[in-house]
């Protein structure tokens, strides 16, 4: 891991208030990215306990390793067999805290299914094919988090992140829900992806809210296209409505063991609208 990386991953997104983070377009070259994931990361550093996180459509890793870094245990899903995600995960080979999985993760158990990917962009690789340059690249095997739970005797998760480009939902329907709850959960939606799929993301923000936590809907402008990154537009208390029909974004959802105000202390000041 190189300085920039360090700087970007861990001890920014930790030390500084959002307000300071946006400004910030440093000598290392690199603009300083605020998300989701770092609202539970700078959370939890403080409390100093490591934890377990699933991160199920990892993409290259850079939503877990911080997490690797401060000493949990991980478990993280990846099917795309990709050359550059699978070499960027391959650095994590040496941490026996950290496991990957090629499978894909849906709410029922398959065998020998097709996995597409599209050229316009290595982030949206899904179960799916929701645009017209995604072609079938492999076939692959689908667990659900429930199973491979169970097959790895896995007693407690702390982080639940996905983010599996339309499949979300199944994966948190193949769930253990009653032997136990996750005290975070970053869940993508995107109605553009799901709508085909039969459900939108209220059928998601309700499911989550069924499940006892209370959750919040961080919505981003519509994407111009795949590949390219979108405004951040706010965050508002579910259930609520959309800004823009053709937004999306992630649900955070927080256990009842979770202080609200500590969570979303470093929005105060910000540009970000948050809305409670």
């Amino acid at each position: 891991m190189n300085l920039k990386e360090f700087l970007s991953f861990y001890l920014l997104p930790l030390y500084l208030p959002l307000r300071y983070i946006e400004k910030i377009n440093d000598r290392i070259g690199n603009k300083i990215k605020f998300d989701e994931v770092t609202l539970v990361l700078n959370y939890i550093h403080k409390t100093k306990a490591a934890g377990t996180m699933f991160d199920v459509g990892a993409q290259y890793g850079e939503s877990f390793s911080p997490f690797a870094y401060l000493g949990w245990n991980i478990f993280a899903f990846e099917p795309d067999n990709n050359p550059q995600k699978q070499n960027a995960l391959s650095k994590y080979k040496s941490n026996p805290k950290v496991k990957i999985s090629s499978e894909a993760v849906s709410d029922s158990e398959k065998q020998d299914v097709p996995f597409f990917a599209s050229n316009e962009s290595t982030g949206i690789s899904s179960l799916a094919a929701f645009t017209n340059g995604h072609k079938e690249i492999a076939r692959t095997n689908v667990t659900t988090l429930s199973r491979f739970i169970e097959k790895n005797s896995v007693h407690r998760i702390d982080f639940l992140k996905i983010d599996i480009e339309g499949y979300d939902f199944m994966a948190l329907k193949g769930f253990p829900w009653h032997i136990m709850t996750p005290d975070f959960i970053i869940c993508e939606f995107d109605d553009n992806k799901t709508l085909k799929l039969g459900h939108s993301y209220r059928d998601i923000g309700h499911f989550l809210l069924s499940k006892g936590y209370s959750v919040f809907l961080s919505e981003y402008f519509p994407l111009e296209r795949y590949g390219k990154s979108s405004k951040w537009r706010g965050i508002y208390k579910f259930p609520c409505d959309l800004s823009d029909q053709k937004g999306w974004g992630n649900f955070i959802c927080l256990s009842r063991n979770i202080n609200q105000q500590k969570f979303f202390k470093k929005l105060n000041g910000s540009s970000i609208k948050t809305i409670f």
